[in-house]
C-alpha cells in the first residue's frame, strides 16, 4: 500500500466524523440550545458547547499532531490565525476576544483546515452527504412556509435581551432568566431560527446541484428535482441578500464553465423576471409579504457604515476581536440602536481586526482562488474541474451574502464558508504519485 493510499484510509473515520458535524449544523438549530446551561466550578457553560467544542477540538489536535508532511497551502492555512494575534492581545478584553476567535475557528476555520489536510481525492464524496442534508433542510423550509409552522425552531425561538451585570465569567456572557422576546425573523426560519442565515447556508449547494445535473447519468433527474427544491426555497424566501448571493453564484459559475458574459447577464435578468412572476403567483408566501416594507433593516445596514469611525485610534489591529458591540454606539445613528451588529461580516471584521486583518483576509482568499484556478487549468481534468467550479461558485454566493449579515457568528454559515474554501484549496495539493 502506498503512503497516499495509507493516508487516505487513515482519514476515512475522522472525515466521517467531521462531515457528521457539518451535517448536524445544517440540520439542527444548535446555537439556540444556548438557553440550556450548566454551571461547572462557577463557570456558566451552554450545554451545546459540550457537544460542539470537544469533538472539533479533538479532531483538530489529531489532524495537526498526526500530520507528517506539510504542504505549503496546508501550512499557510493553519498558521493564518496568527493574523488575529494583535487584535486579541491589544483588545480591551483579551479573554473575551480569545473566546470569540476560538469560536470562529472551531465552528468554521478549523473545519476547513481539516478538510484540506484529510481530503486526498475529489471532494465529491464528502459533498454528496452534505448536499443531501442541505436539500433536506430546504424541504423543511418549504414545508414551514406552507404550514406556517416550524416544530424544530418554534419552541426555541426566543432571544435574550438583557445581560447579567454581576456575571464574572470572562468566556461567556449569559442573560437574565425571563428577559426574552420572541424572534422577529419572518419565515422560513428553517434550521437556524433566522431567515437570512438559514437560506444563506443552503445557497452554496445550489451550485453543486447544477454541477450534478451537468454530469448526466441515471441520477440526473433526482438532481434536477433537488435543484428545483433549492431554487424554490431561495426564491420564495424573499430574502434579498440571498438573491444577490444567488446572482453572484450564477455569475461565477457561468464564468468558470465558459458561458459568455452576455448569456450570464441574460440569465440573471431571466432569473429576476421569473422570481418576480413567481412572487405574484404565490403572493401569499410568507417570505415575500413584507420584503419591500422593512426599510428599517436597509437603513440599519447603511447607517452601520458610520461605525468605521471606531477605527480612529485602532487603525492597524482594530478595536479587538469580538468587541464591536462595545464600540458601535457612539458612531451609530440608525434605527436599531439595540442591535450590536452591523449586519455586514466584512465591515465587522474591518472594525474588529483593523486594516491588517482585513487586508490579510482579502489578500489570502484572493491568492487562494487565483492559485487554484491556475492549477486547475494546468491539470486539464474536466471532471474534477466541474466539481471545483461548483465549489468556487457556491462559496462566492455565500461570501456575497455575508455583505448583509455577520456570517462568521452563525455556525452553519461559518462552517460552510470555510469548508467550501478548504475543499477548494485541495486542488493546490500535490497530486498522488499514482496520478502523476
Amino acid at each position: 500500500m502506498t503512503r497516499e493510499a495509507s493516508d487516505a484510509t487513515d482519514a476515512q473515520t475522522p472525515l466521517g466524523l467531521l462531515t457528521a458535524i457539518w451535517v448536524a449544523y445544517l440540520l439542527l438549530p444548535l446555537h439556540l440550545l444556548q438557553q440550556f446551561r450548566v454551571t461547572i466550578s462557577g463557570w456558566t457553560i451552554p450545554i451545546y458547547y459540550l457537544f460542539a467544542v470537544p469533538p472539533v477540538l479533538g479532531l483538530a489536535l489529531y489532524a495537526v499532531l498526526s500530520k507528517k508532511e506539510w504542504g505549503r497551502v496546508e501550512a499557510i492555512w493553519w498558521l493564518w490565525p496568527l493574523v488575529l494575534l494583535g487584535s486579541i492581545v491589544l483588545s480591551p478584553s483579551p479573554g473575551w476576544s480569545m473566546r470569540e476567535a476560538a469560536s470562529w475557528m472551531l465552528r468554521g476555520f478549523a473545519i476547513g483546515g481539516m478538510y484540506l489536510i484529510w481530503t486526498t481525492d475529489s471532494p465529491l464524496r464528502i459533498l454528496r452527504w452534505v448536499y443531501v442534508a442541505a436539500v433536506a433542510a430546504a424541504l423543511g423550509g418549504l414545508m414551514e412556509m406552507g404550514f406556517d409552522r416550524n416544530p424544530l425552531v418554534d419552541p426555541l425561538a426566543v432571544q435574550s435581551v438583557a445581560p447579567t451585570p454581576e456575571q464574572t465569567n470572562p468566556l461567556y456572557s449569559p442573560y437574565r432568566p425571563g428577559a426574552r422576546l420572541p424572534m422577529t425573523s419572518p419565515r422560513p426560519m428553517g434550521t437556524q431560527g433566522n431567515r437570512i442565515p438559514y437560506t444563506a447556508s443552503i445557497l452554496p449547494f445550489f451550485a453543486l446541484a447544477l454541477a450534478f445535473c451537468a454530469r448526466g447519468g441515471p441520477w440526473r433527474w433526482p438532481h434536477r428535482l433537488a435543484a428545483l427544491v433549492l431554487l424554490s426555497l431561495l426564491l420564495l424566501s424573499g430574502c434579498l441578500s440571498v438573491l444577490i448571493g444567488l446572482a453572484a453564484l450564477l455569475c461565477v459559475y457561468g464564468i468558470t464553465i465558459g458561458i459568455g458574459r452576455k448569456i450570464i447577464i441574460a440569465g440573471i435578468f431571466a432569473l429576476a423576471a421569473v422570481g418576480g412572476l413567481w412572487c405574484v403567483a404565490v403572493h401569499s408566501a410568507p417570505g415575500w409579504q413584507n420584503v419591500f416594507l422593512k426599510q428599517t433593516s436597509i437603513r440599519h445596514r447603511l447607517d452601520s457604515y458610520r461605525t468605521v469611525g471606531a477605527l480612529k485610534e485602532h487603525v492597524v489591529f482594530g478595536v479587538g476581536y469580538g468587541q464591536y458591540p462595545n464600540v458601535y454606539l457612539p458612531y451609530y445613528k440608525g434605527p436599531l440602536e439595540h442591535l450590536p451588529t452591523p449586519d455586514n461580516q466584512y465591515l465587522r471584521w474591518l472594525i474588529e481586526t483593523g486594516a491588517w486583518g482585513f487586508a490579510a483576509l482579502a489578500g489570502s482568499i484572493a491568492w487562494l482562488i487565483h492559485a487554484g484556478r491556475t492549477r486547475l487549468k494546468e491539470r486539464q481534468d474536466p471532471d474534477k474541474s466541474r466539481t471545483y467550479d461548483a465549489l468556487l461558485a457556491g462559496w462566492a454566493g455565500l461570501a456575497t451574502s455575508f455583505l448583509f449579515f455577520d456570517g462568521f457568528y452563525w455556525g452553519a454559515c461559518n462552517m460552510t464558508f470555510w469548508s467550501f474554501l478548504g475543499l477548494w484549496a485541495t486542488c493546490l495539493k500535490p497530486r498522488p504519485a499514482a496520478l502523476r
